[in-house]
């Protein structure tokens, strides 16, 4: 079975004004197998794309004055394309506000990732991914704006590094941001992107400064 992470990312969503957002499919099935996308709305064919393994297509729109925007994707993978999927991408009057964090491995073939993250109301729970594998969850700020998550995150052939990180907190990030926040875990430390920016240095392994 393949997968596929989709991610909506909305914007201007405390202003009266039309809002929009960006919708991005990555290629995660595994090396070798190519990712083909044809999205579309009632106005807009975003036409046919193809994507190599970790990969990623993504693109960008404006809500409908009158909430009345749909977006359908239908997707392709495995052997030959022979595997097919058909979703609705965005729909506006069922749009929600997420934020989405993900925890990529990126150390080494042979070492493991070990995630557990929680905030005051909310645990998501224990994963385990191998190289080159992610894990990621979304969710909605509260109404307050003081919604925090942190994980803590163990990696190694063994399990033998760990270090707890703030992986989302609401201060940090004003609502009209994008909230797409990834974190990628390799042998020197953990990097931070945010809204597919550049990565950036930001914690060592266990507790070292």
């Amino acid at each position: 079975m393949f997968r596929l992470t989709i991610i909506l990312i909305l914007l201007s969503v405390y202003t009266e004004q039309a809002s929009g957002g960006s919708i991005f499919l990555y290629n995660q099935v595994r090396h070798g197998i190519l990712m083909k996308v044809h999205c579309k709305s009632k106005d807009n064919d975003m036409g046919w794309h193809v994507r190599k393994y970790g990969g990623n297509y993504g693109f960008d729109f404006k809500d409908h004055i009158l909430d009345k925007t749909l977006y359908w994707c239908n997707v392709w993978s495995g052997p030959n394309f022979s595997r097919n999927a058909s979703f609705v991408a965005y729909e506006a009057d069922k749009k929600v506000y997420p934020i989405y964090v993900a925890c990529y491995i990126h150390v080494r073939h042979g070492s493991l990732m070990k995630v557990h993250c929680k905030s005051k109301d909310n645990d998501m729970g224990w994963h385990v991914r191998k190289y080159g594998g992610v894990y990621g969850f979304d969710f909605s700020d509260n109404i307050f704006g003081t919604t925090l998550f942190w994980c803590n995150i163990w990696q190694g052939p063994h399990l033998e590094h760990f270090q707890v990180i703030v992986a989302f907190e609401s201060r940090q990030y004003p609502h009209d941001l994008n909230a797409w926040i990834r974190w990628s875990v390799r042998g020197d430390g953990i990097y931070q992107s945010i809204n597919g920016a550049t990565w950036k240095f930001k914690y060592h392994w266990d507790n070292k400064l």
